[in-house]
Formats: C-alpha cells, sequence, structure tokens
C-alpha cells in the first residue's frame, strides 16, 4: 500500500471514500480499457475518469517532487535553475507550487489539470469524486 501512495499520490484516501460498488465499476471499466489496448488498438478509448486520474496523479507526483526540492530553501535564481533542469518546471510554476493556493497542493493541481484539457474544476473534481463518495476537506467538487 506504501508503494500505491508514493506512485499514486491520493489513490488510498480515494479508496477509502469511494463506496465499493463504485470502485468495482472502476476496476470493470480499467480492465476493459487495457483488454482493448492489449489487443492492439492504436488509441485505445479510456473512460475520461482515468485520463483525468493520470493527469491529476502525474502532476501531483511532479508538485511532491518540486516540494522536496524547495524543501524550505529560499527561491533563488540557482533554486529555479535546478528545478528547470531536474523537473522541467519554470519560475511561475515552482512559485505556484511553494505558495500554492490557500496552502493546498492538491488545489493548485486540479486546476492546472482542468486548465490543461479545458474544463472547469468542479467537472474534474466530479470525475475524480464521483456521486457516492466522500472527498476529503478541500478536494470537494
Amino acid at each position: 500500500m506504501r508503494e500505491v501512495a508514493t506512485r499514486f499520490p491520493g489513490a488510498l484516501r480515494e479508496w477509502e471514500r469511494a463506496p465499493v460498488e463504485t470502485l468495482r465499476r472502476r476496476r470493470r471499466e480499467a480492465e476493459a480499457a487495457v483488454a482493448v489496448a492489449g489487443a492492439g488498438a492504436a488509441r485505445p478509448l479510456w473512460p475520461a475518469w482515468i485520463t483525468l486520474s493520470v493527469r491529476v496523479q502525474e502532476e501531483l507526483s511532479l508538485a511532491l517532487r518540486a516540494k522536496r526540492l524547495l524543501a524550505g530553501r529560499a527561491l533563488t535564481a540557482e533554486l529555479f535553475e535546478v528545478a528547470s533542469r531536474e523537473l522541467g518546471l519554470d519560475h511561475a510554476r515552482l512559485l505556484a507550487i511553494a505558495r500554492p493556493p490557500g496552502g493546498r497542493l492538491s488545489q493548485l493541481v486540479y486546476h492546472q489539470v482542468a486548465e490543461a484539457f479545458g474544463i472547469p474544476v468542479s467537472t474534474l473534481k466530479a470525475q475524480l469524486f464521483p456521486a457516492g463518495s466522500s472527498p476529503a476537506k478541500g478536494d470537494e467538487p
């Protein structure tokens, strides 16, 4: 479980909060998408929640790596250079991670991913936290 939590921040929380039937349905959907991909489909059509979840996980993992890089250090030109070289982050993005809105890194990531997909944050969260689940405080749709 620790490995899952490290690779996919927030996944355990999602599993704890979602109804069992929702988790079962999502598992079936994921298995079906993987089967189509395994059957040689050039571009399998992933359910929206998978596409969005993967992107949120990628962005959250990157943001957490940046937070570890920051580790209380001053935001110097050298640190910005390291973040750019090692993580591919520009100045503005590192500043946003250093000072996320409301102090919540997850909220910053939701806004970034929603913007990247051209959807409202509420739509993103509705996909991540389906009806019947109870998102963590601050993650509400």
